[in-house]
């Protein structure tokens, strides 16, 4: 790992603060970290450092940049929590994006089910199956098997 950028931020360590990051990210960025195409680049791509902090603080520190979410923030931040294994995160992102207002798509959707799936939370998986049904997304083979995975990791398919 060659770049600057990204060894700072792992020097950082997954639970730094959003002023840490802040720092960083203009420092190596200026103002273009927040920018929409930047930012979801180097969210999709925290994706690759685990030892880089967290996806949602790294969210939470662009926001505050002025970086104002849409569809391609929620669809970066989820699959850089799905690389990680951070499920939880991953709903967070989720009830964020809804809170502000980001109308969701399928894929969005099917990468939190799949990041449930991949840390056998069956449970979370199926309330965002139901309540994707709920708002009339279309559900897709990713979708069900995304939810079947999550079932037969959390031990409720046999």
């Amino acid at each position: 790992m060659s770049d600057p950028l990204w060894q700072d931020l792992e020097s950082l360590g997954r639970d730094a603060d959003v002023d840490q990051i802040g720092t960083t990210l203009l420092r190596h960025l200026g103002s273009s970290a927040s920018d929409s195409r930047t930012a979801a680049a180097l969210l999709s791509k925290l994706g690759n450092y685990t030892r880089a902090p967290q996806p949602v603080n790294v969210l939470d520190c662009l926001s505050q940049h002025g970086l104002e979410n849409n569809l391609y923030i929620a669809s970066a931040a989820i699959t850089a929590c799905r690389r990680r294994s951070e499920w939880a995160a991953a709903l967070v992102v989720l009830e964020r994006m809804v809170a502000s207002h980001v109308e969701l798509g399928t894929p969005v959707c099917n990468g939190v089910v799949t990041a449930c799936g991949m840390g056998g939370e069956w449970a979370h998986a199926l309330a965002l199956l139901f309540q994707m049904a709920s708002d009339r997304l279309e559900l897709s083979t990713i979708t069900y098997n995304a939810a079947v995975s999550a079932c037969e990791k959390g031990g409720q398919w046999s």
